[in-house]
């Protein structure tokens, strides 16, 4: 099985706050010893995953390497436009990893 390739020294890797275990733990565990930092989308008030993705892929700072999420979240139900969050991070280089074992079952 082929690894995914780190982020870039100072690229930034975001995951949503409180998301299953398995789109964090991996780049949590990676950051300190590959020089990359994970940045947290905190959960949006009203509840809308793509604006608080879009926001946050927008943010001047350290660029975003890759987004690891899940494609619905295992705790709320909510859902994020894979499409347009996609869009936003190929226009930017970046990738999207996507685990969507909650929205297969």
């Amino acid at each position: 099985m082929k690894q995914l390739p780190a982020p870039a020294q100072d690229g930034e890797v975001l995951v949503i706050e409180e998301d299953h275990v398995s789109p964090v733990l991996e780049w949590m565990e990676r950051a300190p010893r590959q020089g990359f930092t994970v940045e947290t989308v905190h959960r949006p008030g009203d509840g809308d995953w793509t604006a608080a993705l879009l926001e946050a892929i927008d943010r001047p700072g350290a660029p975003v390497a890759l987004a690891s999420i899940s494609s619905v979240h295992w705790s709320d139900g909510g859902l994020a436009d894979l499409a347009r969050v996609r869009a936003a991070l190929a226009a930017q280089g970046a990738m999207l990893l996507v685990d969507a074992t909650h929205h297969a079952g």
